[in-house]
């Protein structure tokens, strides 16, 4: 696709489908398995990792070497070939030594600028070569940045591929997968911490993997973040203080009214905001819900919905449900999208700084799968998953219905509940700044 944006254009070829989009900024490629696994040998989940990091290097090399000729090529019809050369090498040297300055503290957060900005630089250009000049620069820049190690970058893509090389196993923790690639819908770039309990280690997820990405609470809380997001546990049997760690999470969650911007909840994570919060009770239910529900939309002039439909589907997979009287007549709470059938799905707070989501936006395409069928091998009598196989049947390939309104819902989070809320003084700080 050419540009980013609502599709103006398309044209299906073979196996390849050529877009032309709204805004003419850039471009990208998507790949079958690049979202999400599939079983086509074809497919990008099915190459070799040396294979996929050097498709993810393309993008970002490709930027930087039409930059570079076209920079080389002005600057030569201008200055001469060993003056172009010159030039041209003195320019991927600035651009290198501002990232690094970026980093270091020397030039600071708000004298970088952005598509505004840039858009601005073009328009005050004089002259066709002016003109090329800032293409070539922009292109360079563009291809650099993308190239460096953060998620959601093609960089941190290519970091954990050498880690995953490495290690000689993959990371493969699903819902750090699934989260991260929901928070990559965005132009904006993040840079994420993930959080672990120290109260308690969890058997899901393997010691080594802790202790290499994650940090504790006690490590960070003195940082303010843009964003939090608390997931979801297997635990819902269990009553809140039950549970080894609550008393953790009520210091972060307690912590997170001052420290960030706004926090996400999903499932139990949501359900236990909820109870911490506002006192919400969950209740157990007759049985488990699992699958795709239909859900409608209120208040959609709040900025989480934008880009809703009226109608849309989302997955749920829990024994449990929040009381619904309660949340009625909790006036701290607003009820943005529900379901006749799996109950309430996203809550916002009067001051917009809690999220609540109670299903699974994140999910992939086959985890509902993945569940159901690793219950039925348990020996436990799961229903399949409702509105989810084609003709409900579990031998065929699920349906995906729900990744436009998740994308939709996670870029609407991160621009207009973290990006665009997060005080000057939570990023002006001296572990940012360099000071």
């Amino acid at each position: 696709a050419i540009g980013f944006g609502p599709t103006i254009l398309k044209k299906q070829g073979k196996e390849t489908s050529y877009e032309l989009r709204l805004i003419p900024l850039g471009g990208f490629v998507s790949m079958l398995g690049e979202e999400e696994p599939v079983e086509d040998e074809r497919a990008y989940n099915k190459k070799s990792k040396w294979k996929r990091a050097l498709i993810l290097l393309a993008g970002g090399a490709v930027n930087i070497i039409f930059g570079l000729l076209t920079c080389l090529i002005l600057a030569m019809s201008i200055f001469g070939i060993k003056n172009g050369f010159a030039f041209t090498g003195e320019i991927l040297k600035t651009t290198f030594q501002s990232i690094i300055e970026l980093f270091t503290g020397k030039v600071q957060v708000e004298q970088l600028t952005g598509i505004v900005g840039i858009s601005d630089m073009v328009i005050e250009t004089s002259g066709i070569a002016d003109f090329i000049y800032m293409l070539s620069v922009i292109s360079i820049s563009l291809g650099v940045t993308n190239l460096l190690p953060f998620p959601p970058l093609d960089g941190g893509k290519i970091l954990l591929l050498l880690i995953e090389a490495i290690r000689r196993k993959p990371l493969k923790e699903n819902t750090e997968v699934q989260l991260l690639r929901s928070l990559s819908n965005t132009p904006l770039q993040m840079d994420i911490t993930f959080l672990s309990t120290a109260t308690y280690i969890g058997t899901h997820t393997p010691e080594s993997h802790l202790n290499e990405f994650y940090k504790t609470f006690d490590e960070v809380k003195q940082r303010k973040f843009d964003g939090l997001i608390i997931t979801g546990a297997p635990i819902e049997h269990m009553d809140y203080e039950e549970v080894q760690y609550w008393e953790e999470l009520v210091k972060i969650m307690e912590w997170s009214k001052t420290n960030a911007t706004s926090t996400l909840h999903i499932c139990w994570g949501a359900q236990a905001g909820l109870y911490y919060h506002y006192g919400i009770h969950k209740h157990m239910l007759p049985k488990k819900i699992s699958g795709v529900y239909e859900h409608y939309v209120h208040h959609r002039r709040i900025p989480l919905l934008r880009g809703f439909d009226d109608v849309f589907y989302a997955p749920h997979s829990r024994n449990t449900c929040v009381d619904h009287d309660e949340i009625a007549a909790c006036k701290e709470l607003i009820v943005l999208a529900d379901s006749e059938e799996a109950g309430e799905l996203l809550l916002v707070s009067t001051d917009s700084r809690q999220i609540f989501v109670l299903g699974h936006l994140e999910y992939d395409r086959l985890t509902l799968d993945i569940e159901y069928k690793r219950d039925i091998a348990a020996g436990l009598d799961a229903e399949i998953p409702v509105n989810y196989y084609p003709g409900n049947d579990p031998s065929k390939k699920p349906y995906l219905t729900w990744r436009a309104a998740a994308n939709a819902m996670y870029s609407n989070w991160v621009n207009y509940y973290v990006y665009q809320q997060t005080p000057f003084e939570f990023i002006n700080t001296a572990e940012i700044m360099g000071k």
